[in-house]
Parts: C-alpha cells; structure tokens; sequence
C-alpha cells in the first residue's frame, strides 16, 4: 500500500486527492508547509511526496533536492500555481517526478499519483546522473 505525503497549509486545496477512488487504497498524510518535513522523512519511509509550491524560489528546489538526499527513491510530485520554463528546468534538476501548473487538471495529477508508486517499486533507486566525458577520458576509435 503506498504511503503518500502531502506538504500544503491548506489541506482543502488537495481535498480531491482524498476523494479519488484510485487512491482509497494509500496511506495519506498532511503535514503543513512549516512542519519539519526533514525530520518526519528521516524517521518514516514514503513513497510519494505531493507538494505545493506558492512562488517557487531557488531555495524552494533546494529543499526538495534535500528531501530527495534524504529519500533518494522518493517520489516528488510538485504542484506550483505560478511557473516559468526556468522553475519547470530548475525542478526537473531538482529530480522532480512530476510538475503541474495551474490550472491543475486533478484527473492527470490522479492518474500520476499511482504510476509514480508502481515507479517506485519498480526502480526503488534513482539513476546515476549522465556525467560527461572530457575527450582525454573517451577511447579512441
């Protein structure tokens, strides 16, 4: 059974996700953006992080990089109202599963919440960074 973490103040904002038949079967648990989302990661495993992201700031990826070292198969799924190519790069280098921008469309988050699980199970480590070559290192041909 997936366990699923939501970071939001506003527990209401993400009601939908209680609501959803596909996920009647996973353990959800709200802590609020201020809580110390580090700590609760180190004692408990999860399988999916949802969070919410106001106005992403630099130091916003940086907390999630953080929750990825701590949690390194962790699932993050970023929800952020206000998004610009900059944020949705900065996230995807940040090893962000998914990430939405509002509008949300509830049935795609639904619909990914599951796949990230069985993501999970099926590569419970992440991959090794693409490192690139000097051409002193690369083998002559």
């Amino acid at each position: 059974m997936p366990r699923i973490l939501v970071i939001c103040d506003e527990t209401k904002e993400l009601s939908w996700l209680w609501e959803a038949p596909s996920l009647q079967s996973c353990v959800i648990e709200t802590v609020g953006e201020e809580a110390d989302v580090l700590q609760l990661l180190r004692r408990r495993d999860f399988d999916i992080v949802v969070t919410s992201i106001a106005a992403p700031r630099k130091s916003d990826f940086a907390h999630l990089s953080e929750i990825l070292r701590i949690r390194p198969g962790l699932r993050l799924i970023l929800l952020a109202p206000e998004t610009t190519s900059n944020d949705l790069i900065a996230a995807l280098r940040a090893h962000v599963f998914a990430c939405f921008s509002a509008p949300y469309n509830t049935g795609d988050i639904i619909a990914m919440t599951p796949y990230a699980a069985l993501h999970r199970l099926l590569f419970p480590r992440p991959r090794p960074r693409f490192q690139s070559r000097t051409p002193a290192a690369c083998p002559r041909l």
